[in-house]
């Protein structure tokens, strides 16, 4: 039997679990995310104490809190506004 080239028309009728992986495409990539391994450095490795945000992280002074939870919290914690 001869190898024929899939196309589009091929696999629209099948369900998405009959779909065939093609080799070498991005469909056939791993899915990668929280589940891989743990991240020791960079911007994965850390996140916001309060409401585990990645992004807008204040690290400085030990703070470890996005910028949406330190402008809420920072008169409790100590900060003042200056002119």
């Amino acid at each position: 039997m001869a190898a024929r080239a899939l196309s589009l028309h091929d696999t629209a009728h099948r369900a998405p679990s009959q779909t065939p992986r093609l080799r070498g495409s991005v469909a056939s990539l791993p899915p990668i995310g929280p589940e891989g391994h743990p991240r020791k450095f960079g911007q994965g490795s850390r996140s916001c104490r309060m409401c585990s945000n990645r992004h807008g992280l204040i690290c400085k002074y030990g703070l470890n809190m996005c910028r949406q939870c330190f402008r809420q919290y920072a008169k409790d914690i100590g900060f003042i506004k200056l002119d």
